[in-house]
């Protein structure tokens, strides 16, 4: 069809050149053209269909050009061709070809979208929940605290049984003896003051959720937040 069409408008009018060698050479290159389009070698047509147009100034060179463009996938050419092609179109096509070129710009506009795709939705970065962070502090000093006052304890109890054996031997070296276990004995009782406080203050923070870790250079320290 592409053809029959371009032979009737090259060759069939009588007005198709200006002299008898101008229309030879536009022959021979739509001769040219039109087997190096049906060869596959669609750049090499247009530059034929383009000489063509040139020298004979015939609008079925434009439909030509039109089509190679098409099969190379140069869309944007093809229907730039294709529309100058319609400024010179009979009545009876201009309807196909506004419908050709319509179905060749969504084409262009599928491949585009497709080649550009959608736009990816980044993935949010987890970020680190604070109470992961005060739970993890507010468990280290519920063990550090619940050790130290156990420990503490237990000290406190075998220095207090020792020091009540000692007063009642009622010797000078058992007198002596209970006065060393005194400090010890207060000492063991305070520290297991200090880690059971600890440790309460620990198991508050967990439940409350008011405990915060700061790090510092140092090391960190701990924070106390009351929410109400």
């Amino acid at each position: 069809m592409l053809y029959l069409l371009t032979l009737v408008l090259l060759f069939g009018s009588p007005a198709s050149a200006a002299d008898e060698s101008e229309e030879a050479r536009a022959r021979e290159l739509y001769t040219n053209g039109r087997e190096l389009y049906e060869e596959g070698q669609y750049e090499a047509a247009i530059m034929a269909f383009e000489r063509g147009y040139q020298i004979s100034q015939l609008p079925a060179f434009l439909f030509n050009i039109a089509n190679a463009y098409e099969r190379l996938g140069d869309l944007d050419k093809a229907i730039s061709y294709l529309n100058q092609y319609r400024a010179f179109a009979s009545a009876e096509e201009r309807d196909s070809l506004e419908r050709r070129i319509k179905a060749l710009e969504n084409r262009r506009d599928e491949l585009a979208n497709t080649a550009v795709g959608p736009t990816p939705t980044p993935t949010p970065t987890p970020t680190p929940t604070p109470g992961g962070r005060r739970h993890v502090a507010g468990w280290t000093m519920v063990g550090v605290g619940g050790g130290l006052a156990i420990a503490g304890g237990a000290v406190a109890a075998i220095t207090y049984n020792q020091s009540l054996s000692l007063r009642d031997e009622g010797t000078v070296e058992a007198r002596d003896d209970y006065e060393q276990l005194r400090p010890i004995n207060g000492a063991a009782i305070a520290a297991a003051g200090v880690g059971a406080g600890v440790a309460v203050l620990g198991g508050v923070g967990i439940a409350a959720d008011f405990l915060t870790v700061s790090p510092t250079r140092g090391g960190g320290h701990v924070t106390l937040r009351w929410r109400f």
